[in-house]
């Protein structure tokens, strides 16, 4: 079947609104199957066993799908029928009245409407080279779909490291990314929590950005990320108890890195905060930027908006002078007089409220000048576990990738899991 006419079928299934096929067994059975839910050694092994390739979600809420290869085999699930085109294809899925697909008897994720995959194992999407398999998910409340690139957990690090570090550094830097990138895909495999939202319910085990790690394509590989890939093939790191929790990374802490807790509320076993040493001379020493008194009134009422004294604190910040105590970078609370009450807030709420843009780090200090306050800041990103230019440093120094994670992560262990 060619394009054209595929295109046609496809809009001919959604005007019958697919409904005949939607609840018979065939469809039940690709629902998630159940891995092993607990994140120690021994279960994490026995799950990859089963599934040494991670779900990436490559695309959301897209209209229209364009995938490229050679020799595919397309499987449309709701029908249970299966097409193979020879030679080079172009196949077009159009995700206007996929959300004719929900049936509120199936569970709360984003239906797998269809898989792609190839024997030349190459895709193209959206102009980048992708390894794999390719799956379309229809999204359930919108007409609109999400892509997923299934691929060996290897090969998505050699395109990762290229993207969250750089694919020239020093070959010890890339390994100790490597392993830190792996654990955290790895953990989120095992925990299968795509999202608050979604939850487990769904066909993708992490994101392709930044609220989880960025990969990239084909393209983006070098010799360096595929031989820091293969040098530590296997290689996560593990809790003195044996246990995989979530391994965080970030572009520059500016001296000392944070605890999990310490930016989000939640704390996580085995992290420590380190003096870095190394990060001071690589990048801008510093940032700054502004805010106005009046900003920071309103960041103060989103700050304490659940607190028992809401409307007295909206009253006096209508009505009284802010005083801020002196502040130092290494605070982790700013401290502030409205009136003659203190307050105290935490640094970390100030870059979730502005953003990265204005407070790249939680590393700062604040300073007022009549109706301005000045942000002054040290670092990039949220400061937690592994600072990727105080790696570039060490490594740069002869330090090996195995005492880089042990400095920033001196409580861990490496462990091989496959």
């Amino acid at each position: 079947m060619g394009t054209l006419k595929f295109l046609r079928f496809l809009a001919w299934g959604l005007a019958l609104g697919l409904g005949p096929w939607y609840g018979n067994q065939s469809f039940c059975a690709i629902r998630p199957v159940s891995l092993v839910p607990e994140n120690n050694v021994n279960s994490v092994r026995a799950m990859l066993k089963k599934r040494n390739a991670i779900r990436v979600l490559i695309g959301s809420g897209v209209k229209e799908v364009m995938i490229q290869g050679r020799d595919i085999e397309r499987k449309i699930f709701v029908k249970n029928e299966r097409k193979y085109f020879a030679g080079r294809a172009s196949l077009a899925f159009n995700c206007s009245g996929l959300a004719k697909l929900k049936n509120q008897n199936l569970h709360a994720g984003p239906i797998l409407f269809a898989s792609l995959q190839s024997p030349q194992g190459y895709f193209s999407y959206q102009n980048e080279l992708y390894r794999g398999q390719i799956k379309v998910l229809a999204k359930r409340e919108e007409d609109a779909c999400d892509v997923v690139n299934e691929i060996p957990i290897e090969h998505y690090l050699q395109t990762l490291l290229a993207k969250e570090m750089n694919g020239s550094w020093p070959l010890e830097a890339l390994k100790a990314q490597a392993v830190a990138a792996r654990t955290y895909a790895i953990h989120k495999m095992s925990d299968k929590q795509v999202s608050r939202a979604i939850g487990s319910d769904a066909f993708y085990d992490l994101e392709s950005s930044e609220k989880h790690q960025v990969s990239g394509g084909l393209a983006d590989v070098t010799a360096l990320t595929r031989q820091a890939s293969k040098q530590t093939a296997g290689e996560i790191l593990i809790t003195s108890s044996e246990t995989i929790v979530p391994i965080f990374f970030h572009a520059k802490c500016g001296g000392r890195t944070l605890l999990p807790q310490e930016v989000w509320d939640n704390a996580v076993e085995g992290y420590q905060g380190v003096e870095c040493g190394k990060c001071e001379n690589k990048g801008e020493r510093e940032w700054k930027n502004v805010i106005t008194v009046d900003r920071f009134r309103e960041f103060l009422k989103w700050a304490f908006r659940e607190g028992a004294g809401a409307n007295t604190l909206v009253e006096l910040l209508n009505n009284e002078k802010l005083i801020f105590v002196p502040d130092k970078i290494e605070n982790k609370r700013i401290k502030v007089y409205i009136g003659e009450k203190l307050f105290m807030v935490s640094k970390t709420l100030l870059r979730r409220y502005f953003g990265r843009l204005l407070v790249a780090s939680n590393n700062f200090s604040l300073k007022a000048h009549n109706s301005e306050i000045f942000i002054i800041g040290k670092g990039l990103g949220h400061g937690v576990g592994l600072c990727q230019l105080g790696a570039l440093a060490w490594a740069q120094q002869g330090m090996n990738y195995r005492d880089i994670l042990r400095h920033y992560f001196p409580d861990f262990k490496i462990e091989k899991v496959y």
